[in-house]
């Protein structure tokens, strides 16, 4: 359980004392000692002798020193931890600005090269295929389409009628093309 390993000044008082209430007294008489010393001191370094301050710093010297700076422990921990953190964010700053966003950029860069190659070839070989065979074929069928386009009703009917041959003819091909195999092998 907790607080059975190591020295636990808690239970030793209350080993030593007897009872968990005696302990407890005897912790809270110690601490409203120890905050009226401090404040005793308190109104006697600034409010009675105001000088006194001054006094024990110079007899301590290096001791005050230490204690104003606290131990200098900011300016280690700085050194230590602080300043290999921001180093370590510039590293990675860094790492990211030229290498993670130049791979970013870099592939933008490709794609849109590669946008233009293909948009390029598309416009000009495969819509010049495009363009010039719907051309040649517009130069090629424009004589023969002005030339059924006459105005007479008669020759619009005639060309409905030959496409409707030509339409049954497909469709009925292979049908007619057996019935006259069977019809001409019925002779031989």
């Amino acid at each position: 359980p907790y607080g059975d390993t190591g020295f636990n000044l808690a239970h030793a008082a209350e080993k030593r004392l007897g009872s968990h209430a005696a302990a407890e007294w005897l912790f809270i008489v110690i601490s409203l000692v120890v905050a009226a010393i401090g404040i005793g001191l308190g109104l006697l370094f600034y409010v009675k002798r105001p000088r006194l301050p001054e006094v024990w710093a110079q007899r301590l010297g290096p001791l005050y020193r230490a204690s104003y700076n606290k131990y200098w422990m900011d300016e280690l921990y700085g050194v230590l931890f602080t300043r290999r953190v921001m180093d370590a964010a510039r590293g990675v700053y860094a790492v990211d600005s030229k290498v993670l966003d130049g791979a970013v950029n870099g592939s933008a860069r490709l794609t849109r090269g590669a946008s233009l190659v293909t948009g390029a070839f598309d416009k000009y070989v495969i819509d010049g295929l495009v363009n010039g065979i719907s051309g040649f074929v517009k130069l090629l069928m424009s004589p023969l389409i002005r030339a059924s386009q006459t105005g007479f009703t008669q020759n619009y009917a005639l060309v409905m009628v030959i496409g409707l041959i030509a339409a049954v003819a497909l469709f009925f091909g292979g049908d007619i093309l057996t019935a006259f195999r069977s019809m001409f092998a019925i002779f031989h």
